[in-house]
This record gives structure tokens, C-alpha cells and sequence, in this order.
């Protein structure tokens, strides 16, 4: 997987905070799981599947959304459990 540039990812976060607002960018993102950006890939990396499966069901959405906003073609999510969460 091609990871974008830092100054893309980081365009990506800073959307991706002001989309789901401070707080709940603060809690599910900052500290509970990664985002990766890729050139066709949106990878969240989790701490376990309830986080993995909230992130989806209420996040999916928007990460797609922002991805393929700032990426400029669509992206797929991928989210994963690992340990460094």
C-alpha cells in the first residue's frame, strides 16, 4: 500500500476533525485508533472489533467521503484490529 504524502494525510485529519467535530475526533481517532491514507485505501487501524465496528457503522461514511475528496478518486476502507491499535 502507497501511502500519501504527510501533507495529504495530514489535509485528510485535519477534514476528518472537523467533519465528526473535536471531541469525538478526540476520543475514536486521536485516541482509540490509526488512520492511514493511501492512494485508494482509507486504513484504520483499531484496538478490537467494538471500536472497529463503531468506527464503521458511524464513521464509514464520512472517512470514504473525505478520502475520495482529498485523494481525488474513490478509496476503499479498510478496518483492521492490531495491538498498537
Amino acid at each position: 500500500m502507497d501511502s500519501c504524502l504527510p501533507a495529504i494525510r495530514e489535509e485528510f485529519l485535519r477534514a476528518l476533525a472537523q467533519r465528526v467535530g473535536a471531541q469525538p475526533y478526540k476520543v475514536w481517532f486521536s485516541n482509540l485508533a490509526r488512520v492511514n491514507l493511501s492512494d485508494s485505501t482509507v486504513k484504520v487501524s483499531v484496538p478490537n472489533s467494538f471500536v472497529g465496528n463503531w468506527i464503521k457503522k458511524h464513521y464509514g461514511d464520512s472517512l470514504l467521503h473525505l478520502a475520495n475528496e482529498v485523494v481525488g478518486h474513490r478509496c476503499k476502507l479498510s478496518v483492521e484490529v492490531s495491538a498498537e491499535g
